[in-house]
């Protein structure tokens, strides 16, 4: 039967130790790894559960957090020996361009011009000797 045991977890978090993983990384894939366990319960571990598990995800995170812990779970999958269980991450579209809202508007591009170059007073010429 193909059951996550408590035994498998530890070997896993030994495997990140040696590989000097850093231990913010094996406490985040660790954490992973116990709540996918959680959500298996006595289940056995499948292809099809985690793309259950996936769609639960999807309506609790974002997509780019869903990827981190999809991330995870593959490491602890490679290290189980079980590939074919992996799942495919998801596509994040990132924005091409700047929302209008957050785009400078002339007053302030001219306030920093203003700052740069300060205007110059009539009749008079800059030297630089």
């Amino acid at each position: 039967m193909n059951v996550i045991r408590e035994t498998d977890i530890q070997a896993f978090e030994t495997h990140l130790y040696l590989n000097e993983k850093s231990r913010a990384t094996t406490v985040k894939y660790i954490r992973t790894v116990r709540r996918f366990t959680e959500f298996l319960g006595d289940g056995e571990l499948t292809k099809l559960r985690l793309l259950e598990y996936r769609e639960l995800l999807l309506g609790q995170m974002k997509a780019q957090t869903i990827n981190g812990t999809l991330s995870a779970i593959h490491a602890f999958l490679d290290f189980l020996g079980r590939q074919e269980c992996k799942v495919k991450l998801l596509k994040v579209q990132r924005q091409a361009f700047v929302d209008e809202s957050r785009e400078l508007s002339n007053c302030p591009r001219q306030n920093i011009s203003a700052f740069f170059w300060p205007p110059r007073a009539k009749g008079r010429s800059v030297s630089i000797f």
